[in-house]
């Protein structure tokens, strides 16, 4: 019977029903293959038994030859029977690290409870059952580690680690010459499976300070399939900014920036005229200036950031020429700032509605955000009743 004295605890795993339970007669016998019994030696605390199926997280199949082990040193293991049973007999209770492997699979690990509640349940009468399901290690991540200007990065770790999404794994690869990596014998989903992978930081001349921060993207994976992913660093100290006079290798260009709106009127762009520092700058907000129509929206330039923990000066500037038909504060906006990665503002470095039509460089000091990653996000905000905009050029984030 199954535990018609006492009760049976039972967990599923990847969102499965329970399987059978193996019956357990009043001779205490399993039900269960004899060469799936493994029995821990039984101590003066009541004990119990836990077993289950493993099965294919795909296809759902039983696995055959699936290793369970106890994790810790001297404890028994398991293996699967061809209807992918397991079972441990004689345990004393309390809480117990699982980990299931198989050649070809992803190996994972689950904590199991048999229930403390000495002197109320007689030995060997509680079940707990763990169904665990393998998921296939088909999957790969592959791209490339480089600048935001770029240039690749050689040497740069890039890992996946696994234990959040319930697998004993972690996958790590180092950026090659031309700043490309892979990471294999992943877990996939048909549904797609969400895997955060990290790069970085990188000390290329191995003097102890970080040449480039990190970088974090996630990726989603699929069984047997290939997922792209590009990675950019920022330096770890000096020029921290990626592009910021938007000059590209074959002319002007907005590369390292994220801009918004992708299309439109008030699409940021870039200019040959008027610069302040070299040969280009970039255009927010109105097309040009002295125009007069109406427009709505918020026209911007981004990039996150990382500002190295442990340096001591931080300074953002950046040179800007604004003009609108409307000065009026309350209506549309100019402005340059330091946001947290959730779009607050940490550091203002101007907000204003003027129609000087000439540079103006500010600067303000962000030390204070040393040790955090930050988006650096200049827009014009028009809230449509007038046209505004601004050049953007030499955009600077140094850190010493």
């Amino acid at each position: 019977m199954r535990f018609t004295t006492w009760f049976t605890v039972c967990f599923t795993v990847a969102f499965t029903a329970c399987g059978p339970v193996a019956s357990t007669g009043t001779d205490g016998s399993t039900g269960l293959p004899a060469d799936t019994v493994t029995s821990v030696q039984a101590n003066s605390k009541p004990t119990g038994t836990i077993q289950g199926y493993v099965t294919d997280g795909l296809d759902g199949s039983n696995i055959d030859g699936a290793t369970v082990a106890l994790l810790s040193d001297g404890q028994p293991k398991s293996v699967t029977t061809a209807a992918g049973a397991y079972v441990f007999t004689a345990m004393p209770a309390g809480s117990y690290r699982l980990t299931f492997s198989k050649t070809g699979y992803v190996k994972r690990i689950a904590t199991v409870v048999i229930p403390a509640s000495a002197g109320n349940f007689p030995s060997s009468n509680v079940v707990v059952e763990y169904d665990q399901k393998l998921v296939p290690a088909n999957a790969t991540i592959a791209g490339t580690v480089k600048t935001y200007g770029g240039t690749p990065i050689v040497g740069a770790r890039v890992s996946a680690d696994l234990r959040s999404l319930g697998f004993e794994s972690i996958a790590i690869a180092v950026s090659a010459t031309d700043g490309t990596f892979q990471l294999h014998d992943l877990p996939g989903d048909y549904a797609g499976l969400s895997i955060t992978v990290v790069a970085g930081p990188v000390d290329n001349n191995a003097d102890g300070k970080m040449d480039f921060g990190s970088a974090r993207v996630t990726v989603t994976t699929y069984p047997g399939i290939t997922s792209n992913v590009n990675l950019r660093l920022s330096q770890a100290s000096g020029q921290l900014i990626a592009n910021g006079g938007f000059e590209g290798s074959a002319g002007c260009s907005l590369e390292g920036w994220r801009f918004n709106p992708s299309s439109g009127t008030t699409m940021p762009t870039t200019v040959t005229s008027p610069v302040t520092d070299g040969s280009c700058a970039a255009r927010l907000g109105a097309p040009s200036p002295g125009l007069t129509s109406a427009l709505s929206g918020t026209s911007s330039l981004s990039q996150d950031v990382q500002i190295p923990a442990g340096v001591t000066q931080v300074t953002f500037s950046a040179a800007y020429s604004p003009d609108t038909n409307f000065a009026t504060v309350g209506h549309d906006r100019q402005y340059c700032e330091l946001r947290s990665l959730g779009g607050s503002s940490l550091k203002t470095l101007f907000d204003t509605i003027t129609n000087s039509q000439t540079y103006t460089s500010a600067t303000v000091d962000a030390a204070s955000l040393a040790g955090t990653t930050v988006t650096v996000f200049c827009a014009v905000y028009l809230d449509g009743s007038h046209s505004s905009g601004m050049y953007l050029d030499a955009v600077s984030l140094i850190a010493q």
